[in-house]
């Protein structure tokens, strides 16, 4: 699928969607409980389309595992964003999710295998890393997990995403994303009844930069095709990135 149809199917078919469940979840609430934090098991953590953000969101995930440690942790994204999750090491191989998004009929089939599949752990606790998409607020509801966490625009400006989260952060544009993706992690802890969360001042100091250590053999190819770019370039040159997205 192309970021275009998704956005499409984001729109057209989430928000409606996000409201039918809404007014069922409201229905069915009074009829629901939640486990205490310190019951907390298994935690699927929802980061599906971006490669970068799942860096970004390397410091939440340390702090979830430190606030958690007991807890078992999954992590759902695109099969082709896979590797991101991998070369942090953060997850093991067989407790990451992934979906297809090359195709409609494929996105639908491994989503819905992937619901089953969630369903069966009884995670506990969804953590939605999304800015704003519907699609991740959807699944996170449909794993059947009591306890859900993902950002609301409450009065600001953002998509509309239903009231399907029982733990709703807001979203600070000021703050670095990686600080944002850190009150997701603290907002685990609180009441459920607090809006909105998190209410803990996440501080620059959790910031974990993640390294990945390359073999001599992938050096040599990336520099061999920055060679080719600029052959001024040599391994006893410092190269300075700029990354302008």
């Amino acid at each position: 699928m192309t970021v275009d149809l998704m956005r499409y199917l984001d729109k057209w078919m989430g928000i409606p969607l996000c409201f039918i469940f809404s007014v069922m979840n409201s229905i069915l609430r009074p009829f629901a409980s939640q486990k205490a934090p310190e019951q907390i098991k298994k935690i699927l953590i929802v980061q599906l389309s971006e490669r970068g953000a799942v860096i970004l969101a390397h410091s939440a995930v340390v702090k979830v595992k430190k606030l958690f440690p007991q807890a078992i942790l999954y992590y759902a994204i695109f099969e082709e964003m896979k590797e991101s999750i991998q070369l942090l090491q953060t997850v093991p191989d067989d407790r990451i999710l992934t979906v297809r998004s090359q195709s409609l009929a494929g996105f639908i089939m491994s989503t819905i295998k992937m619901i089953v599949a969630v369903r069966k752990e009884k995670i506990d606790v969804v953590l939605d890393f999304e800015l704003f998409s519907r699609i991740s607020t959807l699944l996170s509801y449909l794993t059947g997990a009591r306890i859900r966490v993902g950002f609301n625009k409450f009065y600001m400006e953002g998509l509309y995403r239903g009231t399907l989260q029982t733990h709703r952060v807001l979203y600070n544009h000021l703050k670095h994303i990686s600080l944002n993706f850190l009150s997701l992690a603290y907002a685990l802890r609180e009441d459920s009844g607090t809006i909105p969360l998190s209410k803990v001042a996440v501080q620059a100091e959790d910031i974990q930069v993640p390294g990945v250590a390359s073999p001599p053999d992938s050096q040599k190819k990336m520099l061999q095709k920055l060679q080719h770019v600029c052959p001024e370039i040599t391994s006893e040159k410092t190269i300075i990135v700029f990354n302008p997205n």
